[in-house]
């Protein structure tokens, strides 16, 4: 059985019984708006009338537009014929299937449409290569080509060698329509280019890593992904009136859930909801990325990581990108803790030492159990103590307010640069930064 669809503009389509209305669309060359293809960023969002049935999760549908009477095609299937309230971005043609597109060295992956530059793609999906003119001249979006073949609607000139061919082994972003799936290299550009953005996530993973912290993992809707640099943060928004911000605990190229680790504070909003009655499913919407916790790639210092509490977090993703970029500077992370149980990821920080010549582990305990020959009382002053030229590393402090500012006060005054000094204090109480 199929049905008819209807556009504003007087344009049909048919919709089997089964199909997606926004997959019948295109099946037909009929460039209806889209993003993610998983009802979550909300591109495809029309009034639709008529009855339908929903494959998975509208999540970008807020309640008002359930009242109006919208929905969304890349989620929904037809029960009778249609009508959708929206005009055609462009007489684009579909007939041809859309390709990947892999970037190296980070292995982020992104879907370039038919007849759609890799810019094109990239711009509309938040992906931040660089480019300038887009009109081939330039040559600031220029990409070195790893494999597959590209074409070009017009000559790249700023790929013209000097016996007039043109460089092979280069492309040009603002020009380029792969000819099937596609590998390049390409660094992306700084934090500053990152877009915020807001979206819905599903609760995949809920596991107590110790007796108050809770790993937690979100999974994004299909096709979607979240740009963020390694030790960045997203803010959580309860209840549309609040937010918690909280740091992704692993690197973007691992990025199928994304990880946290939450510590669970007596009468906090959020966590007391998280630790109590939140379940596998739920609906968890967040908008980032934030902050300036993140590696500085560009320098050449050893670092040293301080870490509190599931300040470890963001400290655990640089250090998975450090080893995904195989970057071989030496590192030396002091993590600071109450006593042997409140290092909830001990084990595997052990490994990281035994797999790393360049990884260096020092837990430091303030109030030790019977039996320990470890470092013991404050991670600074242990710093202090073992490292006498500051002035040639680089630290990174995360965790509670208290070791952050005491540990930059204290190791400055030892010799540490203030301009190689990176933090990330947990604020309890404020909205930026939290539990």
């Amino acid at each position: 059985m199929t049905f008819k669809a209807t556009l504003t503009d007087g344009t049909e389509f048919t919709v089997n019984r089964g199909e997606l209305v926004l997959d019948a669309a295109l099946r037909q060359g009929i460039a209806l708006p889209h993003g993610c293809r998983g009802g979550a960023c909300g591109a495809c969002k029309c009034k639709i009338e008529g009855d339908i049935d929903y494959r998975d999760d509208p999540m970008a549908l807020s309640e008002q537009d359930r009242v109006e009477g919208k929905g969304l095609p890349c989620v929904a299937e037809a029960k009778g014929d249609l009508k959708l309230e929206l005009k055609l971005p462009s007489a684009l043609s579909l007939k041809e299937s859309a390709h990947q597109v892999v970037l190296q060295p980070s292995g982020k992956a992104f879907r370039v449409e038919a007849d759609e530059s890799l810019i094109d793609a990239a711009i509309r999906l938040g992906i931040p290569l660089p480019y300038g003119c887009r009109g081939g001249n330039c040559g600031a979006c220029e990409l070195e080509i790893v494999s597959g073949e590209v074409s070009y609607p017009t000559k790249p000139w700023a790929l013209e060698q000097p016996d007039g061919s043109f460089a092979t082994d280069k492309i040009l972003a603002c020009l380029a329509r792969p000819k099937g799936d596609l590998v390049v290299r390409a660094k992306l550009k700084g934090r500053a280019a990152l877009p915020v953005e807001q979206m819905p996530t599903k609760i995949a993973l809920m596991k107590r890593l110790g007796q108050d912290v809770m790993q937690l993992g979100l999974k994004l809707p299909e096709e979607v992904r979240l740009q963020y640099m390694a030790g960045q943060y997203v803010d959580f928004l309860i209840d549309n009136e609040q937010r918690r911000a909280f740091s992704i605990a692993n690197a973007p190229h691992k990025d199928a859930l994304l990880e946290f680790h939450i510590r669970h504070v007596p009468d906090g909003k959020f966590t007391d909801r998280l630790f109590d009655t939140l379940q596998l499913g739920d609906i968890i919407r967040i908008e980032g990325p934030f902050g300036n916790f993140y590696l500085r790639e560009e320098s050449e210092r050893p670092i040293i990581f301080l870490v509190t509490g599931t300040g470890f977090g963001p400290v655990k993703a640089i250090f998975e990108h450090i080893v995904a970029e195989g970057l071989t500077r030496p590192i030396y992370l002091y993590w600071g803790a109450y006593n042997q149980q409140a290092i909830y990821m001990h084990e595997l920080v052990e490994k990281w030492q035994q797999s790393y010549d360049h990884f260096h582990y020092r837990p430091v305990l303030t109030n030790p159990e019977a039996g320990w020959q470890g470092r013991t009382g404050f991670v600074q002053e242990q710093v202090v103590k073992e490292i006498s030229d500051l002035n040639s590393y680089e630290v990174y402090a995360c965790g509670n307010p208290s070791m952050v500012h005491a540990a930059r006060d204290r190791l400055v005054a030892n010799g540490l640069s203030a301009d190689h000094c990176y933090s990330d204090a947990f604020e309890l109480a404020a909205p930026q930064k939290s539990e």
